[in-house]
């Protein structure tokens, strides 16, 4: 079974004290936090979806249209320094962040057995989705993705934390009614 890790990165991987390193002097990916989300993958097995608006210039190589920007080259470049890779990305209609995250959700056949986000914002539409049950805070003036956090976001992917989410939102019916 599979369990997801809804990825943002600025305020995760990367925080206000960060010292901006990426050619077009954006602040890029802190080691230890990049450490930190290994971490996690490591104990539990995890995917990594993104949902940070850095997904705009990612491209997943098996798409077949793999033009990138320095973000995405950032990403793929990092992550396969450390042994993590990124499976797929988020897409928003017209919610925000919640949205994409339910579409992935809803899509996966069979469901995720745990999930988890990963985020420095509280978007409006997480309680439309039930997701504040899964959500880690992180902070963009702080820390970013600590050890602590890295050990709650296990607990939640892992199932060791009671969750109070309706499952029934994350069950696809056809027109028909049926599952």
């Amino acid at each position: 079974m599979t369990k997801i890790i809804f990825l943002d990165i600025d305020g995760v991987l990367n925080c206000n004290s960060s010292d901006p390193y990426m050619p077009n002097g954006y602040v890029g990916i802190d080691e230890d936090k990049l450490q930190n989300l290994k971490y996690i993958v490591d104990q539990t097995g995890a995917e990594i979806y993104l949902t940070s608006t850095w997904k705009h210039g990612w491209s997943p190589r098996e798409s077949g249209k793999f033009i990138q920007d320095d973000f995405g080259n950032e990403i793929d470049f990092r992550f396969s320094a450390v042994g993590l890779k990124i499976t797929n990305k988020t897409y928003e209609g017209l919610g925000g962040r919640g949205d994409g995250i339910y579409h992935v959700l809803i899509t996966l056949d069979p469901a995720p057995e745990g999930w988890v986000v990963l985020d420095d914002e509280y978007w409006p539409d997480f309680p439309i989705f039930d997701i504040d049950a899964h959500f880690v805070k992180t902070e963009w003036y702080g820390m970013g993705l600590t050890k602590e956090k890295a050990d709650l976001a296990i607990q939640i992917l892992n199932n060791e934390i009671e969750t109070q989410y309706d499952k029934s939102l994350f069950t696809y019916h056809d027109h028909n009614g049926k599952e």
